[in-house]
């Protein structure tokens, strides 16, 4: 008996007993689709965990920080003393900077100075946090332009405004009137034809004049007057080349990029303008200059964590999105086993029916197996007769499972994403609760087959130890 024989042998006898099939078959069906759609849940976790995580930031950026902190060590002698003594902190300088650029897989390193700064335009006002940043890498650390460009190295009094900050802006001498009108800091906003639209900003910052100053003593008080120091910061005008898009979320978002030399020019003239300390430190030459910390930029996501152990060997205190992704994945992988588990008892009863099925089959047909015994058939044609016959009920059973899988997701992703993904940052755009890749659905009508072959097993080797001279004798 040929593979091709033993096939249309085997489709006969499933299909002659059409009403136990069908039923063994729906055990498979729920088998299949509990596994699927309870894994597609925990891959659907983890992918819009990745989603909101990619829109705080780029995964393959490292925030460098200088330690700050002095430990004690133990120094041993020869003589068995010893001596503790402070270990000098590592310094985040040009050189220490030239040392992480040169280690492989690092594509770019961003230096920044900060500062926070007020910001005027008309009768508004905010105060934001300035980045000063080395414009030549931006094009490396995938900032999403709105509108304008990103900073060159021509710029000097040039910034880039996060996406939220044209929502920051507000009016000081309404604050006492009515509990803060004019405040917006991206609140507001109403559902109009179904659609979550947002207020419109107070200050247009690409095409208003804006200016920007270090008045961190003369803010306007809830009556309108205003406080005094000893000399009044001058104003500084600016030009807004750029917008970053609205749709991220990360640090920069909510602040202002503007020209790494340029901004410690304004910090040392203010610092001189007010007889502060510091602008002596600040005229230093940039081999001595230090950063409270930098930016790094990874070639490939594979490659952070090596170079975030690099650099924290050396002495820094480095992290990275990375590191809430390393800890997702642990648990996604707990939520998936869980709830594959409870899939897993459905597909147990599944199993437990083909066996039924199988053994039920033998009994029905011991006369039939006598006879094709008699007639000079193999004994492993006889096994695979009938391994071929569970594997197909666990093949269809799969294949009608998966069928209802994607409706089950299509459903969950229609109802429930709206709702989850109104509470999301950002709130506009749907996620997907389940999501159900193409491995996934392999995987899923596989190891359906899988089931069907080792629960046909043993009534398949029954078959074979049957008698031939009483099975033919059988009624």
């Amino acid at each position: 008996m040929n593979n091709v024989e033993l096939s249309k042998m085997g489709l006969r006898n499933l299909f002659r007993r059409k009403l136990r099939t069908s039923l063994t078959v729906m055990g498979v069906v729920v088998g299949t689709a509990s596994v699927v759609i309870m894994l597609s849940l925990g891959i659907g976790l983890q992918e819009s965990f990745m989603q909101n995580l990619e829109r705080m930031g780029d995964l393959r950026v490292i925030t460098v920080h200088q330690q700050h902190r002095h430990h004690e060590m133990e120094v041993k002698y020869g003589s068995g003393g010893s001596r503790s003594r402070s270990e000098e902190t590592k310094k985040l300088n040009e050189e220490t900077i030239k040392e992480i650029e040169a280690f492989p897989g690092v594509m770019a390193v961003m230096r920044m100075t900060e500062t926070h700064l007020k910001f005027t335009s008309g009768r508004y006002e905010t105060h934001l946090n300035v980045m000063g940043i080395n414009s030549e890498v931006m094009e490396h650390f995938d900032f999403n332009i709105k509108e304008g460009r990103l900073l060159n190295d021509s710029d000097t009094n040039a910034v880039v405004f996060g996406g939220q900050v044209a929502m920051q802006f507000y009016n000081p001498r309404e604050m006492h009137k009515g509990g803060g009108g004019g405040m917006h800091f991206g609140g507001g906003g109403e559902f109009i034809d179904g659609e979550f639209v947002m207020p419109k900003p107070p200050v247009d910052v690409l095409n208003d004049s804006v200016f920007m100053s270090f008045d961190t003593h003369h803010i306007a008080s809830f009556d309108g007057q205003e406080s005094t120091a000893p000399k009044r910061p001058k104003r500084i005008r600016i030009e807004a080349v750029g917008l970053l898009d609205d749709q991220q979320f990360d640090e920069f978002s909510w602040g202002v990029m503007m020209d790494i030399d340029y901004l410690e020019k304004l910090i040392t003239d203010n610092e001189r303008r007010q007889g502060t300390s510091g602008g002596s430190n600040r005229q230093r030459g940039r081999d001595e200059k230090q950063y409270n910390r930098i930016r790094v930029r990874v070639e490939d996501i594979e490659d952070v964590k090596g170079v975030q152990e690099y650099i924290r060997n050396m002495g820094f205190n480095a992290h990275s999105l990375g590191d809430m992704v390393e800890e997702m994945k642990g648990f996604s992988r707990t939520v998936q086993a869980v709830l594959g588990g409870i899939g897993a008892i459905a597909f147990l009863v599944a199993a437990l029916g083909i066996t039924n099925t199988m053994i039920m089959s033998i009994y029905e047909r011991t006369r039939e197996i006598g006879v094709m015994k008699v007639l000079g058939c193999k004994l492993v044609s006889i096994r695979n007769l009938f391994l071929f016959e569970s594997a197909m009920i666990g093949f269809f059973g799969g294949l009608i499972g998966l069928g209802i899988s994607y409706g089950i997701s299509l459903l969950l992703n229609l109802i429930l994403g709206p709702m989850m993904g109104g509470g999301m940052v950002g709130g506009e755009e749907n996620i997907r609760i389940s999501v159900i890749p193409i491995w996934l659905a392999f995987a899923g009508v596989m190891f359906s087959m899988l089931v069907g072959l080792i629960s046909g097993y043993y009534p398949a080797r029954r078959a074979m130890k049957i008698s031939a001279l009483k099975a033919i004798k059988t009624e």
